[in-house]
Order: C-alpha cells, then structure tokens, then sequence
C-alpha cells in the first residue's frame, strides 16, 4: 500500500435501489471529494479504514 494523507470524513450510503452498489465517499485533506462503488457494507468499510489511517488500498473489490 502507498502512502497518501489521511482523509477527513468519509461516509458509507447503502444502495438506493436494488442491484446499485454501496458508496464509500471520502473527503480529502485537499478539500477533494472521491466516491467509490462496492458490492458490500464491508468492503467499502474497510476502504475507509484504511484510508482513515493514512494509506491507500492497492486494490478493490468494486
């Protein structure tokens, strides 16, 4: 995993209709927003986790 700021909020929404992807959207130090798709609570989760302590996932289940 590469290093990278940590972000500073970050929030998980549930799919809004079925088949559509859970949202894992982070707020970055730089004042940027990112939004990434996951199949799961868990995986989008765990992508903020590792974001929150400063390193960026090599790669994700999406």
């Amino acid at each position: 995993m590469s290093e990278t700021k940590p972000i500073v909020g970050y929030a998980v929404y549930p799919p809004v209709l079925p088949g559509l992807p859970y949202l894992a959207v982070t707020f970055l130090p730089d004042g940027k927003v990112e939004a990434r798709r996951f199949e799961s609570e868990e995986a989008a989760a765990s992508y903020v986790d590792e974001l929150a302590k400063g390193h960026r996932p090599q790669s994700t289940k999406h």
